[in-house]
């Protein structure tokens, strides 16, 4: 199999080193193309300096989809599989070659990624410490999620996917493009479109893969409303249909338990101030103590899982407010939709 290496890369010079050199490492042969995407550092130098072929984009407003587009306009047709990789990723040295195993075991498979992985930090700041942890332990529930429904994942993400040619050039075909360049997630609404035209999309965990993640609470709040922001884009854009309709019941689902969240909080705080007393049922208490035991199994999906990890699952504070933060993030992402407010990357 012909393997291309896509990175799309926006002023990634402080990353583009370690990523080049995982792709490099690879049990199996791809070639590497670093788009160089309106650059204003030395990523278009490097690259040229690291000895891969470059791209540099002509007029892309369009942010990472627009450079996806113009590289996989080029040289879609010249291979059988394409590997797109975020430029702050690196990979380990078996990913392709685990990936061309997975896509193998099924020729109505369209498209793989990997695990979730976060890269080490080096911050010695408790609060940044501690965005470091809590992703750990979200992601963890990413992967086991992907797990629970392989072969029709929610989102084949970003960090590091295989696609199969034929099924891109499906999307191509149907749609007039590969990437919605009106989109800011567009992994979730490639995967909406593989599934729409029949194939069937997963992960694979011997595929390894390690990301960086946003460590203050203004990076985070910024990239999960973009998350949830095109998300629901995506969905007004394909409508209700036999691919979206879970996804429908999901976010009514995601409604009504806030809903119910806000009205026992409400309850909880008129009983305190007017100094009564709380009836917990004992349901309750089994209900904890699922969810504890739940959150703990799911950690088996993190690598070299912490003890804070698991005294915060534990703990079952830290996590909960964390989910609360969760939700705020997806109410106001519904109301940037809603009101059609500019995309902001």
């Amino acid at each position: 199999m012909k393997i291309l290496t896509i990175v799309p890369a926006h002023n990634e010079e402080s990353t583009l080193d370690s990523c080049i050199n995982g792709i490099r490492n690879q049990t199996i042969e791809t070639d590497i193309l670093v788009v160089c995407d309106n650059c204003t550092d030395n990523t278009e130098q490097l690259a040229k300096s690291l000895e891969v072929n470059t791209l540099k984009t002509i007029n892309n407003v369009h942010k990472k989809s627009g450079a996806l587009n113009q590289a996989l306009d080029k040289y879609l047709l010249d291979y059988d599989l394409i590997l797109v990789q975020d430029a702050d990723t690196i990979i380990d040295n078996r990913l392709l070659e685990n990936a061309v195993k997975e896509i193998n075991k099924d020729t109505k498979l369209g498209a793989v990624c990997s695990k979730a992985g976060i890269k080490d930090i080096m911050s010695s700041k408790w609060s940044e410490l501690l965005w470091w942890h809590l992703q750990r332990i979200e992601y963890a529930t990413f992967d086991s999620s992907r797990i629970e429904t392989a072969g029709s994942i929610k989102v084949v993400h970003g960090m590091a996917a295989v696609y199969r040619t034929a099924a891109l050039q499906q999307v191509k075909n149907k749609w007039g493009r590969i990437y919605d360049e009106n989109n800011i997630t567009e992994d979730y609404e490639l995967t909406i479109c593989l599934k729409e035209l029949g194939w069937k999309t997963t992960a694979c965990m011997d595929m390894r893969a390690w990301t960086e993640v946003p460590v203050t609470l203004k990076e985070l709040w910024k990239q999960r409303v973009r998350w949830f922001r095109g998300g629901i884009d995506v969905l007004r854009t394909h409508g209700i249909n036999k691919i979206t309709i879970t996804e429908y019941i999901q976010h009514m689902l995601f409604i009504i338990l806030t809903i119910l969240n806000v009205i026992i909080i409400y309850y909880l705080s008129i009983v305190l101030i007017s100094g009564g007393q709380l009836g917990i049922h004992p349901l309750f208490y089994l209900v904890v103590i699922i969810v504890t035991l739940d959150g703990l199994y799911r950690l088996r999906y993190a690598e070299n899982v912490k003890t804070i990890e698991i005294v915060i699952r534990l703990a079952i504070l830290p996590f909960g407010i964390y989910m609360m933060l969760y939700q705020a993030q997806q109410l106001w992402a519904y109301w940037l939709s809603i009101t059609n407010a500019k995309n902001e990357w």
